[in-house]
C-alpha cells in the first residue's frame, strides 16, 4: 500500500536541517525573516512532495486538469520557478538602486570635502 523509498526519508531530513539552519541564522541576526521566508516555504513544499510524491502528483493533475501527473508537476514547477525568478529580479533591482544611491551620496560627500579644503 505505502512503501517508503530512500528519498522519502533523506530529502525531508536534509530540508529539516536546512530550515533549522535558516532559523538559527535569524536567531543570530545574520538574516532577516523576509530573506528566509520564501526559501523556507519552497523547502517545506519540496519536503511534502518528497514524502507523498504519488498523491501530490495525482492531486496536482486533478486541480490543474492535466491528465498526466508528471506534466502537472512540470507545469507547477515552472510556475514556482517563474515566481522565484520574479523575486530574484526584484532583489537585483532594489540592490542596484541602493548602490546608485550610495554612489551619489559618496560623490556628494567628496565634493563637500573638496569645497571645505579649498
Amino acid at each position: 500500500m505505502f512503501d517508503i523509498r530512500l528519498f522519502q526519508v533523506v530529502v525531508p531530513l536534509l530540508f529539516v536541517m536546512y530550515i533549522l539552519y535558516q532559523l538559527n541564522m535569524i536567531r543570530l541576526h545574520r538574516k532577516e525573516w523576509r530573506d528566509v521566508l520564501i526559501p523556507t516555504f519552497v523547502a517545506f513544499m519540496i519536503m511534502i512532495v518528497a514524502i507523498a510524491p504519488d498523491r501530490i502528483a495525482h492531486y496536482l493533475s486533478l486541480v490543474l486538469d492535466i491528465k498526466n501527473s508528471v506534466n502537472a508537476i512540470l507545469v507547477s514547477s515552472i510556475g514556482i520557478l517563474f515566481v522565484l525568478m520574479f523575486r530574484l529580479f526584484e532583489l537585483i533591482r532594489r540592490q542596484r538602486k541602493h548602490i546608485t544611491d550610495l554612489t551619489i551620496e559618496i560623490s556628494l560627500l567628496k565634493i563637500k570635502k573638496l569645497d571645505q579644503d579649498s
